[in-house]
């Protein structure tokens, strides 16, 4: 599947080689998720990437998760945002 995300409109301070992780989870059960895909990411916080969907991955509910954002240290509790994409997954992958 392919994950994108424009450019943000605030600072992030994201360096020249910036890299996000990206797992494909399952919701039923979080321990079921791929290996981690590292993704380059521009100092706007755009990236584009194709995060394959594994032979036997269950089918059903799942989530495609983006790490590594300067976001994911956010402690406010109430307005971090997270790199986070519902998805189905309706059968086989094989």
């Amino acid at each position: 599947m392919k994950l994108s995300s424009p450019a943000v409109d605030c600072e992030l301070g994201i360096g020249a080689d910036a890299k996000y992780s990206m797992v494909l989870q399952n919701e039923a059960d979080p321990s079921s998720q791929t290996e981690p895909l590292s993704v380059d990411v521009a100092a706007d916080g755009s990236f584009e990437a194709d995060l394959p969907v594994p032979d036997g991955f269950p089918v059903g509910a799942a989530q495609a998760l983006v790490t590594g954002s300067p976001l994911d240290e956010c402690d406010d509790r109430g307005s971090c945002a997270a790199y986070l994409v519902p998805v189905q997954i309706t059968g086989d992958s094989g």
